[in-house]
């Protein structure tokens, strides 16, 4: 409908945009006939989801209400969104939590508890545990980077 739209009304640069518009629709075409079509589930529903997670971040919100959410099963919420993002909607969260204390610590210059309790871990040494896990670093070398 953007397409006609912008064929109709004329303008200016309107067959750039609509070349633009065209390239759009045939990689998204492109995209589903690459999923089979079988199941694939909206980018955008994944990705509102994924913001609302960062939003969500000190909650440790279940996934199953992610899942709600879109109106998905758990176990089908899962499957669609491993298939978009690559990771499991608990590994994001975690790797969502990850990123989000380092720069606390990092850049805003967090005390280590502070950040733990802003991304919803109150156990100081499974909030370590997890930072090492994936940076090879402590929440000190972070802290120390401020």
């Amino acid at each position: 409908s953007k397409l006609v739209s912008e064929h109709v009304l004329k303008n200016p640069l309107c067959e750039k945009v609509c070349e633009g518009l065209l390239i759009q629709y045939l990689a998204y075409a492109g995209r589903m006939a690459a999923a089979g079509n079988q199941g694939y589930y909206p980018e955008n529903a994944i990705e509102k989801i994924c913001c609302q997670m960062r939003h969500d971040i000190t909650m440790n919100l279940p996934v199953s209400h992610y899942a709600k959410q879109c109106c998905l099963s758990e176990s089908r919420f899962s499957h669609a969104f491993k298939e978009q993002t690559g990771l499991s909607p608990k590994q994001y969260m975690i790797k969502a939590k990850v990123e989000t204390a380092c720069s606390l610590l990092e850049y805003q210059g967090y005390s280590i508890p502070d950040a733990a309790r802003a991304v919803g871990i109150e156990d100081l040494n499974y909030f370590s545990r997890l930072i090492r896990a994936h940076t090879n670093h402590t929440p000190g070398w972070f802290r120390k980077q401020y």
